[in-house]
């Protein structure tokens, strides 16, 4: 069990080296204790500080560079050789979390739903250009889908970031784009 501000979270995932777990519905914002409770026994109080947005982008790391985890339309991962960069004006798949509540709102203990469109507007920059966000939306439990159409620019390795009611993610994420 884990338990984030005295409240049990709803798990997706557990690992050797990692346990994914959903935020449950708070109104606390600052910091709040993380707990995991085990056949072992229980973890020492962790503390981390809740926002009321923290978008993310998911990402891999083949090498040195760390890449979104993106998508073409066919499904196919995008990324460096031997993968394929995304091309210019083609339209992607992202992924990622903490990008907020939904229109109308998904209950946090609803663990299959539509796909649900986002409450506020997020906004893409790729290589310091805006792209043109066709869709975003909760996909799954704590698991967001934004559809960019990838801008006209420079290309190789750019910068990627996501950006919503004044929250960004991360510096330091790329996307991997093809010449035209």
């Amino acid at each position: 069990m884990v338990a984030i501000d005295g409240q049990p979270a709803y798990i997706s995932y557990v690992g050797p080296n990692q346990i994914n777990a959903l935020m449950p519905a708070d109104t606390t914002i600052g910091p709040v204790t993380v707990q995991v409770d085990t056949p072992q026994g229980q973890s020492y109080p962790g503390t981390v500080m809740l926002q009321r947005l923290a978008p993310e982008l998911f990402t891999w790391a083949p090498g040195s560079v760390t890449y979104a985890a993106a998508e073409h339309a066919n499904g196919a991962l995008i990324g460096p050789g031997p993968l394929q960069p995304a091309a210019m004006g083609e339209v992607i798949e992202l992924y990622g979390t903490g990008l907020g509540p939904t229109s109308p709102p998904i209950p946090a203990s609803q663990a299959a739903f539509p796909p649900a469109i986002l409450a506020a507007p997020v906004n893409v920059t790729i290589g310091g250009v805006a792209a043109q966000v066709q869709w975003a939306g909760l996909i799954a439990p704590g698991l967001y889908q934004v559809n960019v159409q990838v801008p006209s620019g420079a290309a190789g390795d750019q910068p990627l970031t996501v950006s919503i009611a004044g929250f960004q993610s991360a510096s330091g994420v790329y996307l991997a784009v093809g010449g035209n």
